[in-house]
């Protein structure tokens, strides 16, 4: 779930959809993507953009009304952009066969497309709406894993970071604007 101005954005379970509500919960709009990509599964909103993680391993992006009202638009790849399965590198000693099969048991929770042999843990979308960041858990495990991934809009590629060469884990990941004052005054 993400807020924006007066508006709730949500998730519906076992569709492509995300529902678009008044803060009193009253359904006012909804964003629907293709079906193919599944459920989303994490929403991020900063500034007026929307980033969502979909079940299948798409990210889907949306330039929101800036008055927090109006109607959202398509932003980015009009197919979304699918996370590729080695952005984490291997995964080692990841429990495919029980992944595959659907087992909600085995996943923890997590969206998991199957595709991908780890699942999706968070997205954040910085205030420009040209970069999403995702933190990655192993399939069947809550750990999240070592890597930070970042998916540039504008190159429609991906960064990533493995935290494992500082021995540590993200945790949570934010995006922050920074405001610089070029007039140096007296």
């Amino acid at each position: 779930m993400a807020i924006h101005g007066t508006r709730i954005y949500r998730s519906v379970p076992g569709r492509a959809l995300i529902e678009v509500t008044d803060l009193d919960g009253v359904v006012t709009d909804a964003l629907s993507y293709e079906e193919a990509q599944g459920e989303a599964g994490f929403l991020d909103c900063n500034g007026d953009y929307l980033c969502v993680a979909t079940a299948s391993g798409h990210l889907r992006f949306w330039r929101l009304a800036s008055d927090g009202e109006g109607r959202a638009r398509a932003h980015g790849p009009t197919s979304g952009s699918m996370i590729p399965p080695d952005v984490c590198g291997t995964v080692e000693g990841a429990d495919r066969s029980r992944a595959d099969d659907g087992d909600e048991e085995a996943n923890d929770g997590l969206i998991n497309s199957g595709r991908l042999p780890f699942a999706v843990d968070s997205v954040k979308v910085n205030c420009d709406g040209t970069k999403a960041s995702l933190l990655f858990a192993t399939v069947g495990h809550t750990a999240v894993r070592s890597t930070l991934a970042v998916y540039d809009l504008d190159t429609d590629g991906y960064r990533t970071f493995d935290f494992k060469v500082t021995g540590r884990a993200p945790e949570t990941h934010a995006w922050v604007r920074l405001f610089f004052n070029s007039h140096k005054g007296n």
